[in-house]
């Protein structure tokens, strides 16, 4: 249930303040590239919070790999 809040008012900033979602993107791709936890938590951000579809995730991730 506290999740839920958070998300929601997560993507509420996120729609409002472009700094924010351009800051909180950039946290997410950061930890795609750690260690299994890390990746649980940038999906949950990437798709929960930002809202970005799996095809975009994806692309990140692949994007990371190579890195």
């Amino acid at each position: 249930m506290a999740l839920t809040r958070h998300d929601d008012a997560t993507r509420a900033r996120v729609q409002r303040d472009p700094e924010f979602a351009r800051l909180w993107r950039e946290a997410a791709i950061e930890l795609l590239g750690g260690n299994d936890e890390d990746r649980r938590i940038a999906l949950r951000i990437l798709r929960d919070q930002l809202g970005l579809p799996n095809d975009a995730i994806r692309e990140l991730r692949r994007k990371e790999a190579t890195a």
